[in-house]
């Protein structure tokens, strides 16, 4: 079996499993799935607040860069559709293509089954390996999916191939070799701060002993970085075969940068977590989260490990 396979095969898995215990991948209609213990996608307003700024960031970036009604754009690793679907939904042409059959199965379905489908074009999708496809855009965009790929610069001169003049790439990825001892640090005291008060999913029982919080703190740092302790991926084959110190020399290096900036650090990776006995009140205590996420990634106190890029095709 090839690691393309077992890529797929992966993504196949994942989004069988979240099917079978009823989760909907889109962001107008999730509602709630209990399914997840700690992830943005057990509550729509979580889901939204993960993707929901980014969406509209694109959006009016597409907006003030193009002068014309018809922009077409090509989103890689698109997995089961959600912001495809919703870039759609706000006017623009919209291609997904993926690795995995099952998402882009999944995608098609949930483009054509919603209340919305009678006022946008529907996306297409494309089940496929991204350097063996071909076609022309405005825009490409890749969503956590360019740090699976082992060689950012030749997905971005494929890129270049594939964007019409003036075109625009946008990326909006984990960089996981920038995480931290102190995002750790601060992963682990919201946690503990939150299960104290009864307000997360499991009982933070970390030790006071320093000895132990050490070996504690490594721990979370490794499953920050998506790998176990011995080092080994968690999530795919593929999964951080690039980081920030490949991802952004090569999009420097192959577009005019307009935009680029590092931003949050773990919000999202708590708010999931987040346990409280009204709805409303978990929202409240995700909006904290996530402001306080960016307030100390502006003040240094911890580490952004996201990267958002705008660049144009020169």
């Amino acid at each position: 079996m090839n690691s393309l396979h077992e890529e797929e095969l992966a993504f196949d898995r994942q989004i069988n499993e979240r099917l079978e215990n009823d989760h909907l991948p889109d962001l107008r209609k999730s509602g709630r799935c209990e399914y997840f213990l700690n992830n943005v996608w057990r509550d729509q307003y979580f889901a939204n607040l993960y993707y929901g700024e980014l969406i509209e960031k694109i959006c009016f970036t597409l907006k003030s860069h193009f002068k014309k009604d018809r922009i077409s754009i090509l989103e890689v690793g698109c997995g089961p559709g959600h912001v495809t679907l919703e870039l759609a939904r706000n006017g623009f042409i919209v291609t997904g293509i993926d690795i995995s059959g099952k998402c882009i199965e999944v995608a098609r379905k949930t483009s054509l089954d919603n209340d919305w489908s009678n006022v946008y074009e529907c996306p297409e999708y494309h089940k496929n390996e991204f350097l063996k496809f071909y076609g022309s855009f405005d825009v490409i965009i890749f969503i956590a999916s360019l740090h699976h790929f082992p060689d950012c610069d030749v997905v971005l001169k494929h890129c270049k191939d594939l964007l019409n003049d003036r075109g625009l790439i946008i990326i909006d990825e984990p960089c996981r070799d920038l995480e931290s001892k102190k995002n750790a640090v601060m992963h682990i005291f919201i946690e503990k701060l939150l299960s104290m008060n009864d307000a997360y999913y499991e009982k933070n029982n970390c030790s006071s002993d320093i000895n132990d919080l050490e070996k504690n703190i490594e721990c979370r740092l490794q499953s920050l970085k998506y790998v176990d302790v011995a080092g080994q991926k968690v999530q795919s084959v593929h999964d951080n075969e690039s980081g920030y110190k490949q991802i952004y020399p090569a999009l420097k290096s192959n577009f005019q940068e307009i935009e680029s900036k590092l931003h949050h650090a773990l919000f999202h990776s708590i708010i999931g977590g987040i346990r409280k006995s009204v709805p409303q009140q978990e929202h409240e205590l995700a909006d904290t989260i996530k402001l306080f996420d960016e307030l100390l990634c502006e003040a240094g106190c911890i580490d952004p490990t996201n990267i958002f890029f705008v660049g144009e095709k020169s």
